[in-house]
């Protein structure tokens, strides 16, 4: 009987040991409800990673030196080609979210958002992409995101693109936003870092590189000490700043989107080193 229980209990052990080791939990900070063309005409190519940035000729107008790296793929050996259609990309990406046991933490337009989490209700956590002008382009208002956040279908507010406008999170155009998510205490992702190469001349006329530091978080957290923040991209190039503010404010987290798999690999290799 007890050899019995010995070779039964082996047995056990070696169907338990081949067993595919179940994909822990991911929860991704950086994830866009976004059309298929918002970037430019699909497909697109991007780099993953780029192996450099390449040139370009002041001579001829930027926008068309990078929609042909964006188009051929002309910067990086390993491009990702984007899928044709609004259709096609979401559900690819939610493919990819149930491959790997991922729970996407996903912006845009509320009504891109609703899409998404209408067609992956386990997999999306519906968050809000909002600039500051979005109050005036479609009526993003205090009142109107308060109510979105105290229905509790959105969970959190960003991407704030507010460098993309030329705004630093702690201007007072945004103050009245943090004051309401820090009550409803609702995390915020504010984009700090890169865009695209060179989007000044795409289009992003207000863009600058000098809110590339997440030193511009510092008086808004000051003045919100129970507001939830992470900041998008990490304050890539500059983290010497990323690390002092992190240091100076535990309320204030970051995620790696774009630079885990768009900068050159030996710039992200700093990255991991440093941190």
């Amino acid at each position: 009987m007890r050899l019995t229980l010995l070779l039964l209990c082996a047995i056990g052990v070696a169907i338990t040991n081949a067993q595919p080791a179940k994909k822990l939990p991911i929860i991704d900070m950086h994830l866009h409800a976004l059309a298929a063309n918002d970037q430019g005409p699909a497909p697109m190519n991007i780099g993953a990673p780029f192996a450099h940035w390449g040139c370009h000729d002041p001579k001829q107008p930027y926008m068309q030196t990078i929609m042909q790296v964006f188009k051929n793929g002309d910067w990086t050996s390993h491009p990702l080609t984007s899928p044709l259609t609004d259709s096609a990309l979401m559900v690819q990406t939610i493919a990819v979210l149930n491959q790997y046991n991922v729970y996407g933490v996903t912006s845009g337009e509320p009504h891109m958002v609703r899409r998404w989490k209408a067609a992956a209700p386990k997999r999306i956590i519906n968050a809000v992409m909002w600039n500051y002008y979005d109050v005036q382009r479609v009526g993003l208002s205090v009142d109107s995101l308060q109510q979105l956040f105290q229905s509790s279908e959105f969970k959190v507010f960003g991407e704030l693109g507010l460098q993309y406008e030329g705004i630093s999170f702690s201007d007072s155009l945004v103050e009245p936003f943090l004051a309401m998510a820090e009550k409803l205490d609702i995390p915020v992702g504010v984009h700090v870092g890169p865009g695209p190469p060179g989007v000044i001349y795409m289009g992003a006329n207000n863009y600058r590189a000098r809110l590339h530091s997440a030193t511009q978080l510092e008086e808004a957290l000051v003045r919100h000490p129970n507001l939830r923040v992470y900041a998008m991209h990490a304050g890539w190039p500059m983290l010497d700043d990323m690390l002092a503010t992190l240091y100076a404010h535990p309320q204030l987290y970051v995620d790696l989107g774009i630079i885990a798999y768009a900068v050159p690999k030996k710039s992200f290799t700093i990255i991991s080193n440093e941190w």
